[in-house]
């Protein structure tokens, strides 16, 4: 199937060929170009940063609910500390 430009459906046209689209609702202002994620800033994002951004966020929530809390951190330094007055 051969896509024409005949001046009706040129928004598809340009998605079909050159994989340009502008986004919508949420993501209002963000536009493809080719292999890019362009903000509404101008930034560019290829595919490789975009996962490379992902990649981070998800250990660090991973990181941080692993993480013990402030008060378990203390309660185990606590303990730790009344275990070795004991033993001198």
């Amino acid at each position: 199937m051969a896509i024409r430009n005949n001046g009706r459906d040129s928004g598809r046209y340009l998605f079909e060929i050159y994989n340009h689209a502008d986004l919508r609702a949420d993501w209002n202002g963000w536009r493809l170009r080719g292999r890019w994620l362009i903000s509404p800033d101008g930034d560019r994002i290829n595919p490789a940063r975009l996962r490379g951004i992902l990649f981070v966020e998800s250990n660090r929530k991973r990181v941080c609910r692993e993480t013990p809390s402030s008060v378990t951190v203390y309660d185990v330094a606590n303990a730790t500390a009344q275990k070795r007055a004991r033993q001198r």
